[in-house]
């Protein structure tokens, strides 16, 4: 049995709007195998990513202490998520900057999202991103 079977893999959303958040989980529980973790804001997301060490981080851009690439940044910044997938899923309609593809965007939806394209990417990118 190799180790991602073996555990649950966790998913961190970062989202201000509980609206949002609760959309979120109720859309994860379609994937008993992930673990669903949430922060309301960039500062909370740090201590979160550091303690929990998620397989992907879900991140708006617009949060209320930091935008989106300034979280990227503390992420990247830190050993144990310097190479954590992000998925941007965002109002905020702009494709990822050349900023945010250089710390390690690997993919974007705006919202509202289509909720099988969301998991589709989700399954693509754990897949591909953990052993």
């Amino acid at each position: 049995m190799t180790e991602r079977a073996s555990r649950l893999l966790k998913i961190l959303y970062v989202e201000d709007e509980h609206s949002n958040m609760d959309l979120m989980r109720e859309v994860l529980k379609l994937r008993p195998a992930i673990r669903f973790l949430e922060a309301e804001s960039g500062s909370a997301a740090m201590i979160i990513a550091e303690s929990e060490r998620p397989d992907l981080i879900l991140l708006d851009r617009n949060l209320p202490d930091m935008n989106g690439e300034e979280v990227m940044r503390m992420l990247r910044g830190r050993v144990g998520t310097k190479d954590t997938p992000i998925l941007i899923i965002s109002g905020d309609t702009a494709r990822p900057n050349v900023a945010e593809t250089r710390l390690g965007v690997v993919g974007y939806l705006a919202k509202p999202y289509d909720v099988s394209e969301l998991l589709s990417q989700i399954d693509a990118i754990l897949s591909a991103s953990t052993p």
